[in-house]
């Protein structure tokens, strides 16, 4: 499966997570906050028409292209989430399951050995780790990976009260990227012409900023094309794991009862700033977090949702406000031996 990739370079970002304060951001941006902001760009640049005409071929099964998630990426090595299959089995001496649970990203060599049936746990004591244990990668990989790779700070801000103009202090949570270090992303092109208006819609994304507080400035960033990523594609009746959020159909609910399938739920909050109606919170949705190991399906697997609120049976927007579950999956062998934990 040929892959094509972005890399994003710039920041500071806020990238929040629903029952998190604001002072918490995460190191990476999700898959369907990215495609809501190529559609928030585009209403900003072209209206509601333009909208129906991009979402179009997506709710008719003809998605023109699936998305990954942004993970992070340093001295030209990329990072992929961590298969939420994980082995029981006895660990080293010196190293605990704690140990393991930190792991959150593994670099490109260490990612494609473990979907390929090495058991991470047998493996680790062999990785480099960074950024306390959260990141892995091979020994030949390590040497130009900078020691950190992000910081992540609090900015104090403060706000007033309407009614008593009293001030208020609060902090927000950056995270700041290493010279040479920022995120990335891949893309399973299944349209060839939209190639040209995706390639457009993220750098004006990147123009206006990514994530949250992009009026305090966070979020700018230069986004280039980067190397194509060749991945396994799933195979019928084997596992996959994904490699952005997914909101399954309920025809494919399937896919989580094969037994050796693990993984991970969100749920997904948070506001709609639209640039044609007042902000509003959105509708809570759950979906299954990256790196979930699940029964393989056809893509695009996942599904579309209309997030805006109801009020009294009644829509509170005049536009649908679209989340997209659609995932991009790569083929994952389990290990031979070891539990799911």
């Amino acid at each position: 499966m040929n892959l094509m990739t972005w890399e994003f370079t710039g920041g500071p970002f806020h990238f929040g997570r629903r029952g998190l304060g604001q002072e918490v951001t995460a190191a990476g941006f999700s898959s369907d906050s990215l495609f809501a902001a190529l559609v928030s760009r585009l209403a900003d640049l072209e209206g509601a028409k333009a909208i129906d005409a991009f979402m179009e071929p997506f709710l008719n099964g003809l998605s023109p292209f699936v998305l990954s998630s942004l993970f992070p990426r340093a001295a030209g090595i990329r990072f992929f989430p961590v298969p939420a299959f994980r082995s029981k089995g006895e660990l080293k001496t010196g190293i605990s399951h704690k140990d393991m649970k930190k792991v959150r990203f593994l670099s490109e060599k260490l990612f494609k050995r473990v979907i390929g049936g090495e058991d991470l746990a047998a493996i680790y004591p062999d990785t480099c780790k960074f950024q306390g244990g959260s990141l892995l990668a091979d020994a030949s990989e390590a040497k130009e990976i900078p020691s950190i790779i992000w910081k992540e700070e609090k900015r104090p801000r403060v706000t007033l009260d309407r009614q008593s103009q009293q001030s208020t202090l609060f902090f927000t949570g950056e995270v700041h990227f290493s010279p040479g270090c920022g995120l990335w992303m891949a893309a399973e092109i299944r349209d060839a012409s939209i190639l040209t208006r995706l390639d457009s819609l993220l750098n004006e994304v990147g123009e206006a900023g990514l994530g949250a507080d992009r009026s305090a400035g966070l979020g700018r960033c230069s986004v280039v094309r980067g190397n194509d990523l060749d991945l396994p594609e799933p195979k019928p009746d084997g596992f996959m794991v994904t490699l952005g959020r997914f909101l399954p159909k309920k025809d494919e609910a399937l896919t989580f009862m094969k037994e050796g399938c693990a993984y991970k739920l969100e749920t997904i909050g948070g506001w709609i700033t639209s640039p044609l109606e007042m902000n509003q919170r959105r509708r809570i949705v759950r979906m299954v977090s990256e790196g979930a190991v699940l029964g393989s399906l056809p893509s695009p697997a996942g599904d579309l949702v209309d997030v805006r609120p109801v009020y009294g049976g009644k829509a509170g927007l005049d536009h649908p406000v679209w989340r997209n579950g659609q995932v991009l999956a790569a083929a994952y062998l389990p290990p031979v031996k070891g539990d799911v934990l």
